[in-house]
């Protein structure tokens, strides 16, 4: 396969991401919420240019400061060296003004685990809690996050 199709497909691949996008139910009004009184960085191991995409597709992008991705820093959550590179990036916050908020228990509240921050999981599905993740927090639906915060 040459450059020139490798880059190609590449491309199809990256629409393909972002063609099928909806909103979780408040995500605009919490994200705007959020967004007015903390710094909002989505840490992904999805690639940058499609998380980026899919929040633009949702109106929701004018709320977060930057997609930090795996494909930026060469690691994937729940590695601590994910976060470490966000610390050497966003050296004025402290340990404790991060919170993680996501739902996957392993990448996301293993991923604050890790890093020694506050995790919150989105449980959306009203997983069970499997043994070894401990949240710091649980919600059901993204507004209970107004609350929360």
């Amino acid at each position: 396969i040459s450059l020139q199709r490798a880059i190609a497909l590449n491309h199809v691949f990256m629409n393909a991401l972002t063609e099928e996008v909806n909103a979780i139910e408040g995500a605009h009004d919490v994200l705007k919420y959020l967004s007015e009184k903390y710094t909002i960085l989505i840490a992904t191991n999805g690639p940058k240019v499609a998380t980026k995409h899919k929040l633009e597709r949702i109106n929701c992008l004018q709320f977060v400061r930057e997609v930090l991705s795996a494909d930026m820093f060469g690691y994937m959550k729940p590695k601590i060296e994910f976060f470490k590179a966000i610390e050497e990036k966003y050296q004025d916050y402290n340990h404790s003004d991060y919170l993680i908020i996501g739902d996957t228990l392993k990448s996301d509240v293993g991923f604050g685990m890790n890093a020694g921050i506050a995790s919150c999981w989105f449980n959306r599905n009203h997983e069970a809690l499997d043994s070894g993740y401990q949240p710091t927090f649980v919600i059901n639906k993204l507004m209970e996050l107004t609350s929360l915060l």
